[in-house]
């Protein structure tokens, strides 16, 4: 049952082939129309192809995950995927953001492995997104970040050193960090190196696949694999090994601020 009636007014839905076998509309594209208030499991669904309306009960429509949904998927299994199961989860994704919403469905059935990544009912999204209602807080906290090696002024003589973010103040522009013998240090808030989300280095790598040398990808998906186990400093560490790496999983804490706020307009997404 969704939440609010109106949340998914809109949303482009699949009619599951293997629940609704013999309706003319089985496998076809549709857009939610309406769900009845009181019987909250029925969703009307309106075809644009054919100009006509059905109605569904909500565990026989699948919907595509939300973006960051899927790539928190993606990155959670990561270690267990073959390189074509994670490229064609990303070529989902991108179908989906750039609003070719066929396109996205027929691919995501294609491959189990993407599928059950990618697709869920209706039903079953609705009570994930009512589980996973949680209270905002401040995204840099707890991450860890890099003096950079070539800092000019450190007073703290801390360059090259990873340390972790403990407290963020916009107003004054610095980000106080702590590292492991205990020293708490405060920074301007775009002097420091800091990794990259996984969503954008996996959306990148993609992207660029080859424009990177076979040494590289390989550091490269290390380093996705280190930072898919929470190791977020190995991973760093390592991203900092290699010129070419560092510039593409590396960034300031600036920009990373950024970026987390407004992810879509970083990854090029309208």
């Amino acid at each position: 049952m969704f939440e609010n009636p109106k949340e998914y007014r809109g949303w482009p839905v699949l009619v599951d082939p293997d629940r609704v076998l013999r309706d003319r509309y089985a496998g076809s594209v549709g857009r939610i129309l309406h769900r009845n208030a009181e019987k909250g499991s029925v969703v009307i669904v309106y075809f644009q192809d054919y100009n006509k309306y059905e109605a569904y009960c909500s565990d026989e429509l699948l919907v595509l995950l939300p973006g960051r949904t899927i790539l928190d998927n993606l990155i959670a299994n990561y270690p267990v995927l073959k390189m074509a199961e994670v490229r064609a989860i990303l070529d989902v994704y991108s179908l989906f953001e750039e609003k070719y919403y066929s396109d996205a469905f027929q691919l995501a059935q294609k491959r189990e492995n993407v599928k059950k990544f990618c697709l869920v009912s209706c039903k079953e999204l609705s009570q994930k997104k009512q589980r996973n209602m949680k209270v905002k807080k401040d995204f840099m906290i707890g991450r860890v970040a890099r003096v950079p090696s070539d800092l000019t002024t450190d007073p703290f003589e801390r360059r090259g050193e990873i340390g972790r973010i403990v407290n963020t103040d916009r107003v004054n522009d610095t980000i106080t960090m702590k590292f492991d013998d205990g020293l708490t240090a405060d920074y301007v808030f775009n002097c420091l190196e800091i990794l990259l989300p996984t969503k954008a280095i996996l959306y990148g790598l993609n992207a660029k696949w080859k424009e990177f040398d076979k040494e590289e990808r390989s550091i490269i998906k290390e380093v996705i694999r280190l930072a898919s186990k929470k190791d977020s400093k190995a991973a760093l560490m390592l991203a900092c090994t290699e010129t070419a790496v560092k510039n593409f999983c590396v960034t300031d804490t600036e920009a990373f601020y950024a970026l987390k706020k407004n992810p879509r307009k970083h990854l090029g997404l309208r």
